[in-house]
C-alpha cells in the first residue's frame, strides 16, 4: 500500500488526478471548474488536500501542510463570496438559493467543512498566521454550517445526508464553541447523525442504497467515526453486524459483488484485512478455512447469497461456488434498473456478472425522457450500465423497469435456503403495475445452475420477455446450435448452456457491440467499459411465460425438451438432461409455508 506521504509527494511534484481529470499543478492559482461532474465534485470537496493533511497528520512535515493551506485559501479567493458585503446570514441564504454546479454541492460543502476545521485549529495553534487570513477561515466555517443546517441542502434519505451530519458533527468536535450559532450546529448534526445512521441500514444492518459499494463506504466511515471517539460505543455491535454481512458480499475474486453503483474493487488486501475488526469478515478476507459458508437471506433488505464448496473437494477459494442476488427496491439511489438480477461464480473463476458502475457523469436534463424513467446520467456508457438489459434478469418489451413514479416495493426476496445439496432462491416481484414475474435460482455447487422465471399479465396483454445473461471478459461463447458452450482460457472447464423448455428462442450472441446500441459491455473500473459476451432468450405471449436455463459445468450436454414438464404457474415441475455427471433431474414444487422446494437426483438416462 501507498503511504500517505508518498501519494503526497507525488501530488506536490505530478499535480492530482483522478479517472476522468486532472490539474497539473497544486500550487496557486487553480483551475476550480470545467472538468467533468464526478472530477469536480471532488476537487471542490478538497480531496487533494485531505491526501496533504494525512501526509502531514502522519509525519508532521510542515510542507504538506503548507501546500494543503494554499491551496484551500485559493478556493476560498475564488468561490466569490465577499464577506465585506453583507452578513454571513444572508450571504447563505443567497449560497442556498443560487449556487449551482460543483462549488456548493452539498456532499462537497460537508467534506470541505471537515477538512477546513482541522485547518483551521492547527493554524490557530500555529504562529505566522495572521489574523485576517484567520478571520476568514472562520467566517467560512460559520457559512458552511449555516448551510448545512438548511433544510434545502440537508439530503436526509440519501447517504448524503449520512455524510453531510457526520462531517458536519466532526467539524464541530474540533472547533472552538464562539464557532458555533449557540450550539446550534453541534447538536443539530448529533441529532441528524443519529437518524441517518438508523436510516441507512435495514434491520438485518444491510445498507439500503442497491449497492455492496455503498455498504462497504458508510460502514467505513462509521468505524473511523467510532475509532475517533465521534459515535457512541453502543453502535459497536451494530456495526460489527454491518462487518460481518460486509463479507458475504466479497466475491471468491476479491471484489465486491457489483451491484447497483459498485466498481469493481480487490478487498483482498493486508490493509483491508487489518481495517476491520469483525472476525469472519477478516477471515473471509485472508481467504482462510475459517471463511464463513452457507446460504444467507437478507429478506427485509433484499439480498441473498451462497457461498459453498462442491462435494469432495477441498475447501479453497479456488474450488469456491458463489451465488450472490440482488431483490432490492428501497429507492431510487444507487439503483440500477437490475430487478433479480444475480452474479455467479464457480471454481474460483467469474461467470455472470454485473456491468458494475461505470462513473457519474453530467446530469440528463430534468423532464427529458431518460431523466422520466430514471437514468440521472447522460453519458451513453452509463445509461447502458443502469439499463436491464446490461443485468441478468428479464427484459420487458424492450424496456428498462422504471426508478421513478413507482412505489418501491422493498424486498422482493422471499426465500433462499440450501436444501440438502441445492442453493435455492425464490423472488416475486410486480413490474410495470401489471406484470408478475416470479423467479428461481437452483444451484448444485461445482455442477450447475438453474435459472428459471416465470411471467404473466394478467390483462392479457402479449408482451416480448427476454431472459439476459451477462459472461465476464474472459468467457467466449459459441453457439452450437442445440446450446451455446462458454470456454475460458484460463478456467479448467467449459459451461454448456441452453433452454430445457421449448417456447423461449435464443438470441443472437453479442459481444462488445457499439451500433445501433451499446451492449455486451461490463466495466472494469471507472470511466471504463470492456468487452462482453451476453445472450438472451426470448418468447412473446399473451399468457404465461416459463424461461427454464440451465448452466452446466460440463463438456457434453444431452436433453430434450419434452422431458422437462412445468406446470403453467411453475409451481411444480421437472427439468431433466444428461451430462458428464450423468442423467440428472430437478423437481420443483411447494413447501408447507408455500415456498419453493428443489430436490436434485440422477434420472434415468434420457436416450
Amino acid at each position: 500500500m501507498i503511504s500517505a506521504t508518498a501519494t503526497a509527494d507525488h501530488i506536490l511534484k505530478n499535480g492530482w488526478s483522478l479517472p476522468g481529470g486532472k490539474i497539473a499543478s497544486v500550487c496557486p492559482p487553480l483551475k476550480w471548474s470545467g472538468h467533468s461532474r464526478s472530477f469536480e465534485f471532488h476537487l471542490h470537496a478538497w480531496m487533494p488536500i485531505q491526501r496533504l493533511l494525512t501526509a502531514f497528520d502522519a509525519s508532521r512535515s510542515w510542507e504538506y501542510f503548507d501546500a494543503a493551506v494554499a491551496m484551500a485559501e485559493d478556493w476560498m479567493s475564488s468561490c466569490a463570496i465577499d464577506f465585506s458585503t453583507d452578513s454571513i446570514e444572508c450571504l447563505a441564504e443567497h449560497t442556498i438559493r443560487e449556487a449551482e454546479g460543483s462549488w456548493w454541492y452539498d456532499m462537497a460543502v460537508a467534506q470541505r467543512l471537515h477538512r477546513l476545521s482541522y485547518i483551521a485549529d492547527v493554524c490557530a495553534r500555529v504562529d505566522g498566521i495572521s489574523d485576517v487570513r484567520l478571520n476568514r477561515m472562520f467566517d467560512h466555517l460559520i457559512l458552511h454550517n449555516i448551510v448545512l443546517c438548511s433544510e434545502e441542502v440537508y439530503r436526509p434519505t440519501t447517504n448524503h445526508g449520512f455524510f453531510q451530519a457526520l462531517n458536519q458533527f466532526a467539524a464541530m468536535r474540533r472547533l472552538p464553541p464562539q464557532l458555533d450559532c449557540d450550539g446550534q450546529f453541534l447538536s443539530l448534526s448529533r441529532q441528524r447523525l443519529r437518524e441517518m445512521v438508523s436510516k441507512q441500514y435495514s434491520a438485518s444492518m444491510v445498507h439500503l442504497e442497491h449497492s455492496p459499494g455503498y455498504h462497504y463506504m458508510v460502514t467505513v466511515a462509521l468505524m473511523n467515526a467510532l475509532r475517533a471517539g465521534i459515535l457512541d460505543p453502543e453502535l459497536v455491535s451494530l456495526l460489527h453486524e454491518a462487518e460481518r454481512n460486509l463479507g458475504w458480499m466479497v466475491t471468491p475474486t476479491g471484489n465486491l459483488a457489483c451491484f447497483g453503483d459498485t466498481d469493481p474493487r480487490s478487498l483482498f488486501l493486508d490493509s483491508e484485512v487489518d481495517f476491520f475488526d469483525e472476525p469472519t469478515l477478516r477471515a473471509t478476507l485472508r481467504q482462510s478455512k475459517e471463511t464463513p459458508v452457507g446460504v444467507k437471506a437478507f429478506l427485509d433488505a433484499g439480498y441473498a447469497f451462497a457461498r459453498l464448496y462442491p462435494l469432495n473437494v477441498k475447501e479453497s477459494t479456488e474450488n469456491t461456488s458463489y451465488l450472490a442476488q440482488t431483490a432490492c427496491f428501497h429507492s431510487r439511489v444507487h439503483k440500477h434498473a437490475d430487478h433479480l438480477s444475480f452474479v455467479w461464480h464457480e471454481r474460483g473463476h467469474s461467470i455472470l456478472v454485473d456491468p458494475a458502475r461505470y462513473a457519474y457523469s453530467e446530469r440528463t436534463e430534468v423532464g427529458s425522457a431518460l431523466n422520466k424513467q430514471g437514468f440521472w446520467y447522460s453519458d451513453p456508457k452509463r445509461i447502458y450500465c443502469e439499463t436491464t438489459k446490461a443485468h441478468n434478469t428479464v427484459e420487458i418489451d424492450s424496456q428498462s423497469f422504471p426508478r421513478t413514479k413507482v412505489t418501491p416495493w422493498g424486498s422482493a426476496l422471499v426465500y433462499a435456503g440450501q436444501q440438502r445439496e441445492l442453493v435455492v432462491t425464490e423472488c416475486f416481484a410486480t413490474h410495470f403495475r401489471a406484470i408478475r414475474h416470479r423467479r428461481y435460482l437452483i444451484m448444485r455447487p461445482g455442477h450447475f445452475l438453474l435459472v428459471l422465471d416465470w411471467l404473466y399479465d394478467r390483462s392479457g396483454t402479449p408482451h416480448d420477455y427476454r431472459q439476459w445473461f451477462h459472461f465476464d471478459s474472459p468467457w467466449e461463447l459459441v453457439d452450437e446450435g442445440a446450446h451455446v458452450r462458454a470456454g475460458h482460457s484460463g478456467a479448467p472447464f467449459e459451461i454448456c448452456v441452453a433452454s430445457l423448455v421449448a417456447a423461449p428462442s435464443l438470441g443472437a450472441i453479442v459481444r462488445g457491440q457499439e451500433t445501433p446500441e451499446l451492449l455486451g459491455w461490463q466495466s472494469d473500473r471507472q470511466n471504463s467499459l470492456i468487452p462482453s459476451s451476453c445472450l438472451q432468450f426470448h418468447a412473446n405471449s399473451n399468457k404465461p411465460v416459463i424461461f427454464a436455463t440451465l448452466f452446466a459445468i460440463t463438456n457434453t450436454l444431452h436433453f430434450d425438451q419434452c422431458y422437462t414438464i412445468i406446470n403453467s404457474s411453475m409451481k411444480a415441475g421437472k427439468i431433466r438432461w444428461d451430462d458428464d455427471a450423468g442423467s440428472n433431474c430437478v423437481t420443483i414444487g411447494q413447501q408447507s409455508t408455500g415456498h419453493v422446494i428443489a430436490e436434485w437426483s440422477a434420472d434415468a438416462n434420457l436416450d
